[in-house]
């Protein structure tokens, strides 16, 4: 089946799913009743969902971030490359919620027979949305994954790990999104995508999927953690700021030995330490804020209402992907206050516009967003940590009576 034929067959199950009218629906299948016999294949369903499966996991893979002939550097032997400002990778943190684990090989520790689970549970980052479950101890990058591995996916925590001794492929909770769509819509904690523990692909040297890379975060701009000793750390006045480092250090440091550990063969036959790739907070909140804040300028001066989900998504997005222990970079570049002062100054500008059509649009398009907005937090639930940048309820009501100002308007 096409990529092109499974388009359309999405769209058309995306239409019968939301539409509310069950008239219309009986009307449609009588219609067409009447010109063709209906029987049901009960393969049918299952081959269409595993290749729609396909489909999203396809998407996914286009976007991942890889390695390929990108610059790097040497450290301790280690090919360390760094992220960007401009990327989306499909990652996990090992170990979450356990604490740190002190693992002797982490090669040995991933690839153990002991571990019966089938679900890898991985989240989809980006430059623009870095939610991830809590990272206490290393994290593993995947640049694809074959045909049939994408098992559940969705904008929350799926609870899936007890569900993960089985071969689950139900949505109990969860939605496949195109990439664009699940950053824009995690509002929670972090995302969920559960892939297929085991490797599916020809020739697979070992029984279960294995990191393409090693994902290291770095919290401040112009931090150089491979130089950074204990010393100039206790010399850190900022307590907050301290633990950080702290934690970052002991986290490269079990980074770098995970490298060692996953040694693989290269092209040219030599064994070389897995590659980290390196995610810096700072770099990609400021180079994030600067795009906002230029779009907000050019919504001013052109009010241009296509504009405004790079102002209002983005800036939630960026926020909520900086949950605490991030606060310093989530106050620093994506605090409430700032968000709420480009929203007076939107209310304002759309006031002032003197068309009454491109006025309206503008009204409608800010409460369509609020209200998805409300609606993303809503879904996720898991939202320790988390606040968006605004009142929902308060601005949704604001927009909602510049809307019955505008309907009185034009009924006059």
């Amino acid at each position: 089946m096409t990529i092109e034929i499974l388009c359309g067959l999405y769209l058309s199950l995306y239409k019968i799913v939301t539409e509310k009218d069950a008239g219309k629906l009986i009307k449609i299948f009588d219609e067409f009743s009447e010109q063709k016999e209906t029987s049901f294949n009960y393969m049918q369903p299952v081959l269409i969902e595993s290749e729609l499966r396909d489909m999203f996991l396809q998407e996914l893979n286009k976007v991942s971030f890889k390695i390929n002939d990108q610059q790097y550097q040497i450290v301790d032997g280690i090919h360390v490359y760094a992220a960007g400002t401009d990327f989306k990778m499909v990652m996990t943190s090992i170990g979450a919620y356990q604490g740190n684990l002190n693992v002797d090989n982490y090669n040995e520790y991933w690839n153990s027979p002991h571990i019966r689970s089938h679900g890898n549970c991985c989240s989809l980052i980006a430059n623009n949305n870095l939610s991830t479950a809590t990272i206490n101890n290393i994290c593993f990058g995947f640049s694809e994954f074959e045909p049939g591995m994408l098992l559940r996916a969705g904008n929350k925590d799926l609870n899936s790990t007890i569900y993960s001794r089985d071969l689950d492929v139900s949505m109990r909770n969860g939605t496949f999104m195109l990439p664009d769509d699940l950053i824009n819509s995690t509002r929670g904690t972090y995302n969920e995508l559960v892939y297929e523990r085991r490797d599916l692909s020809n020739n697979r040297p070992n029984f279960k999927k294995n990191p393409d890379y090693l994902v290291y975060f770095e919290e401040f701009e112009g931090e150089n953690i491979e130089t950074l000793t204990d010393e100039d750390i206790q010399n850190e006045k900022d307590d907050e700021k301290k633990k950080i480092l702290q934690d970052q250090k002991r986290i490269w440091e079990e980074t770098k030995k995970a490298s060692i550990n996953f040694r693989r063969t290269n092209e040219d036959g030599i064994s070389v330490p897995l590659p980290i790739v390196k995610i810096n907070r700072e770099e990609c909140a400021k180079s994030e804020i600067k795009k906002i804040q230029e779009t907000f300028s050019k919504y001013l001066e052109t009010k241009d209402s296509s504009l405004l989900p790079s102002i209002i998504t983005q800036f939630e997005n960026n926020r909520v992907g900086n949950r605490k222990p991030h606060d310093y970079i989530r106050e620093t570049y994506f605090s409430s206050s700032s968000m709420q002062e480009m929203l007076n100054q939107i209310i304002d500008t759309i006031k002032a516009i003197e068309d009454k059509s491109l006025r309206y649009a503008n009204i409608n398009t800010m409460g369509r967003l609020i209200s998805t907005e409300r609606k993303n937090f809503a879904d996720c639930m898991q939202t320790e940590g988390q606040t968006p940048g605004f009142n929902h309820k308060q601005y949704l009501q604001i927009f909602k009576k510049m809307r019955q100002l505008e309907n009185e308007g034009q009924n006059r």
